[in-house]
C-alpha cells in the first residue's frame, strides 16, 4: 500500500521541526489499530468500527506532545471507498484546534485529512500537538498550558475512534497505519517559557485491520437485499435435488429444501441495498 503523495501538512512541520532541535530518541510510543472486526467475516454494509491507541514509555520523558499517523487502504482490494475523519478522544482537545495544534479541517483536521482519488481516499496525518512554544495563537495552539503525562497511563491512550460501512463487494479487505511520528516531552515550563520536545522511537504495535466481506446469504438475485424476489427464485426451485443445478440452494449442499428456506428466511430484510 502506498500513501498518496502531493499534499503538505502543518503538522509534519512540527515534527520535523522537533527532530531539526533534538538527535537523540527519549522515549518510544506504540501505536495500535484496533476493531472488533478484525479478522472476522461481516456482511455487507456492516458497520467497521476502528480506533487508534497510543502507549508511551515511562522513565525517560514526560509524556505525548504530538502523534501523527496515515491510515490507508489496500488499493488491491476488491473494493475501495472514502475513509472518513475519524473523532478525536475528548482527552485530546489540548492537541486539537482551536487548543492544540492540527492540521485544518471541518472542524479541525485532527481526524485526518481525507486525500486520494474520489472512492478511494485515505485518511492522512491523524492527529495532532500540544502548543509547547509558549505563545498562545488566535484559532489554533490557544492553550499554553502543557498536559504531562499524556499516554503513560494504564492501557495508554485513545487517539480517535472512527467507522466505516463494509464494501458490498465480497473478499478480503486489509487497512494499515503508516507513516508514523511522534514527540514527547523532555521539560515542561510556564508560558511565556518553551516546553522542550524530542522525538520518539515510533513503534506499530499492531499496524494492520483485516476482515473479509462475505456473500449475503440468500441474495439469489444478486441485488444486494435479500427480499421477496430471492423467496420467488427459492420456491420456484424447492425440491430440487442434486446434481442440479439448484438456483436456490442457499446453504450449498447441493439441492433446495427446508434448509435453504430457513437460511433465506434468517437473513430476509438485510443487505446494504434494502430500502
Amino acid at each position: 500500500m502506498m500513501r498518496p503523495t502531493g499534499c503538505t501538512f502543518t503538522i509534519a512541520t512540527l515534527a520535523v521541526a522537533a527532530t531539526l532541535a533534538a538527535a537523540a530518541h527519549a522515549g518510544t510510543v506504540s501505536l495500535a489499530l484496533s476493531s472488533p472486526q478484525h479478522g472476522q467475516t461481516v456482511l455487507p454494509g456492516a458497520t467497521i468500527s476502528w480506533s487508534i491507541h497510543a502507549t508511551v514509555s515511562a522513565g525517560d520523558n514526560l509524556g505525548l506532545a504530538l502523534v501523527s499517523v496515515d491510515l490507508v487502504q489496500d488499493a488491491g482490494a476488491p473494493a475501495t471507498l472514502d475513509l472518513l475523519p475519524a473523532t478525536p478522544d475528548a482527552a485530546l482537545a489540548d492537541f486539537d484546534r482551536p487548543r492544540g495544534l492540527c492540521n485544518p479541517g471541518s472542524p479541525s483536521g485532527f481526524g485526518g485529512t481525507p486525500a486520494g482519488p474520489p472512492g478511494g481516499q485515505n485518511l492522512l496525518q491523524i492527529g495532532g500537538a500540544q502548543n509547547t512554544f509558549g505563545v498562545a495563537g488566535a484559532g489554533i495552539g490557544e492553550d499554553v498550558v502543557v498536559d504531562g503525562g499524556v499516554g503513560q497511563g494504564v492501557g495508554g491512550q485513545v487517539i480517535v475512534t472512527g467507522s466505516f460501512a463494509a464494501p458490498a463487494i465480497a473478499g478480503t479487505y486489509t487497512y494499515e497505519l503508516q507513516n508514523a511520528l511522534a514527540n514527547v516531552l523532555t521539560a515542561i515550563n510556564p508560558a511565556p517559557l518553551q516546553s522542550t520536545v524530542e522525538p520518539a522511537t515510533v513503534i506499530l504495535a499492531a499496524p494492520v485491520l483485516s476482515f473479509t466481506v462475505g456473500g449475503l446469504t440468500g441474495d439469489l438475485d444478486g441485488s444486494g437485499c435479500v427480499d421477496q424476489s430471492d423467496l420467488g427464485i427459492l420456491l420456484a426451485n424447492f425440491g430440487c435435488e442434486q446434481p442440479g443445478p439448484c438456483p436456490g440452494d442457499v446453504d450449498g449442499d447441493g439441492d433446495t429444501d427446508q434448509g435453504d428456506l430457513g437460511a433465506l428466511l434468517a437473513f430476509f430484510g438485510q443487505g446494504p441495498n434494502c430500502p
